[in-house]
């Protein structure tokens, strides 16, 4: 996962073409350690999926900014628009459906 540091270079993460995951995790979270190795194990590979990390002690603005109210939280975004957001309890499968719809789209496109 890249981190990502600041507000701008979230902003810009999530603009890039494709598909774009944003984890936001806090340090104190055991949950946020061993869901983060379940993500990263089951979405790096992925060619199309680009993996990012706000730890939100780090840009406690992105808390507001993103309507981050608990951790874990991902939020999916493809070509810049968000397509998923889940909080503290995440649900891949359901993650995976999405993605698949997506991608079904637009080869039909």
């Amino acid at each position: 996962m890249k981190p990502l540091l600041r507000i701008e270079e979230i902003q810009k993460f999530i603009a890039e073409s494709g598909f774009r995951l944003v984890y936001f995790a806090s340090e104190a979270c055991s949950v946020c350690k061993s869901m983060r190795q379940e993500v990263e194990a089951r979405y790096q590979e992925r060619a199309e999926m680009d993996l990012g990390l706000v730890m939100i002690e780090d840009v406690p603005e992105a808390r507001g900014h993103y309507q981050v109210f608990a951790a874990p939280t991902i939020h999916v975004y493809f070509d810049g628009q968000r397509v998923y957001e889940a909080g503290r309890f995440l649900r891949l499968e359901e993650l995976d459906q999405i993605m698949e719809r997506i991608e079904q789209i637009n080869r039909e496109a």
